[in-house]
């Protein structure tokens, strides 16, 4: 029996099934940088117990570098992207991919400063729920350069909605996607152990990651809706870039490390937060579309799959938005809507598309049989309709104007997991009810077709799509 792990995302974290009843009233009204969760946690603590914070935060400005050219063959603004299939050889210390169902997976060089001291990290978790590389620090380059202000350096704290954490120094890497130039920018290294962490990121208050054998991956990607993780309106409701991690250090995110204390807060501007790599490139770089329009699992799953990520929107020919929908984003809480008749005519569903959840979050409707029911406490939440069940929507954007009808099927999850297949198109788990529903259409949303993500924020708001936030069909 393959293990009945999963993600779930808005960014990426590893959610057992038992999990999923504690997270059935979180809603989703608000956004957090996060790596796998639908919810936002709660802002942490900015000390330590017992840490000395006297005195002015630091202030972390940034620096600025330039893109590293390289010839650019043909294709080289896209990437081969595989689910429960490894991206490349599995480095020492490093994991395969398809720890779980779904798992989408792509490989990054990321190189120290000078250009020239690279790694190839293979199975890197894709998210379009959240912004910026992280990877672990183990199978990362040596040379990276630390985030300084003074004497002390950067860190974050990044919280999930499953009660899972990462945490570790925020330093300047060069990163390259695809056959694209390398682009200069900040990255975590995930470390557990790097000094003292925030409360908020030890074992006594979440569940650190704490090495790839442990998280089911090596890193993760976040090509999503924005280009930073923390200066891009998630905290407020303003679209104007300004947020908190740029002027409040009780941020709950952003911290310093002096003497090996990293539990005070910082502000951080936009420069030298987490950004994602792909609005950072000089040409591609306004948005992604992922394209696994012609993968099928079908009803019983694959054994795995392959699709294309292209970086950049209008910017080449094989990224052109022809016949494409823009739905606009909320550009506070990173949601549109979902109206799903079998559920309520009248009631718009907060909703996101993320594929780092490998399952479809959503609320529950007549026939959607709850798999406890002949399976057991451990199961509860994840559906286990007799058939593989026919269901539709109708997705809106924020603005309640642009809209698009989509069809899915929810299968029985445990036969399914059960099974010998690890790809699925089928797959569905309880969201919430009344106030607390809402719609994750996770990694088997992808399955038969095109998504475009459209990032914030970049200075190319080219296209015929025009500038995001925003995902379009």
């Amino acid at each position: 029996m393959k293990s009945n792990n999963f993600k779930y995302s808005f960014f990426s974290a590893e959610l057992t099934l038992s999990l999923i009843v504690s997270l059935l009233t979180i809603s989703v009204l608000s956004s957090s940088c996060s790596k796998n969760s639908a919810a936002p946690a709660a802002a942490a603590p900015t000390t330590n117990s017992g840490a000395s914070c006297t005195g002015s935060a630091a202030n972390f400005t940034g620096t600025s570098y330039s893109p590293i050219t390289t010839p650019t063959p043909s294709g080289y603004n896209q990437m081969t992207v595989n689910v429960d299939l490894d991206t490349g050889s599995i480095p020492s210390g490093g994991v395969s991919c398809g720890n779980y169902a779904n798992e989408v997976c792509v490989s990054v060089t990321v190189c120290a400063l000078d250009g020239v001291t690279c790694k190839t990290i293979p199975n890197i978790l894709l998210d379009t729920g959240s912004y910026g590389l992280r990877v672990f620090d183990n199978l990362l380059p040596s040379g990276l350069t630390p985030i300084s202000s003074g004497g002390s350096t950067l860190s974050e704290c990044v919280l999930f909605g499953d009660g899972s954490s990462e945490f570790g120094p925020v330093e300047y890497a060069y990163v390259q996607l695809g056959g694209e130039p390398m682009v200069a920018v900040p990255i975590l290294a995930i470390n557990s152990t790097y000094g003292t962490p925030p409360a908020a990121c030890t074992n006594s208050q979440s569940s650190p990651d704490i090495s790839p054998t442990q998280a089911g991956f090596n890193g993760i990607l976040g090509v999503g809706l924005w280009a930073q993780d923390c200066g891009n309106g998630l905290y407020n409701s303003s679209s104007d870039g300004t947020a908190d991690c740029t002027t409040d250090s009780a941020n709950g995110q952003y911290f310093t490390c002096t003497g090996g204390n990293c539990g005070c807060g910082a502000t951080v501007a936009m420069q030298a937060q987490v950004k994602n790599p792909v609005a950072s490139l000089p040409s591609d770089n306004n948005g992604v579309i992922l394209d696994f329009s012609s993968t099928n699992p079908g009803a019983t799953g694959a054994t795995n799959a392959t699709g294309t990520l292209y970086l950049g929107i209008d910017t080449q020919a094989n990224n052109a938005s022809t016949g494409f929908t823009a739905m606009p984003a909320d550009p506070g809480a990173s949601e549109f809507f979902t109206k799903f008749n079998a559920y309520s005519s009248s009631t718009y569903i907060p909703a996101f598309i993320d594929s780092g959840s490998s399952i479809f979050f959503m609320p529950t409707v007549s026939g959607l049989t709850d798999c406890s029911v002949s399976h057991g406490s451990g199961w509860s939440g994840i559906f286990c309709p007799g058939s593989n069940t026919a269901e539709s929507a109708v997705l809106w954007d924020v603005n309640l104007g642009a809209s698009q009808s989509v069809s899915f099927h929810i299968g029985n999850g445990y036969s399914l997991f059960n099974s010998a297949s690890n790809v699925f198109n089928n797959l569905g788990a309880l969201s919430g009810t009344g106030a607390g529903a809402y719609f994750d259409w996770g990694l088997p949303f992808f399955f038969g077709r095109k998504v475009i993500v459209g990032i914030k924020g970049v200075n190319d708001t080219g296209g015929a799509l025009g500038e995001g936030p925003y995902w379009a069909l």
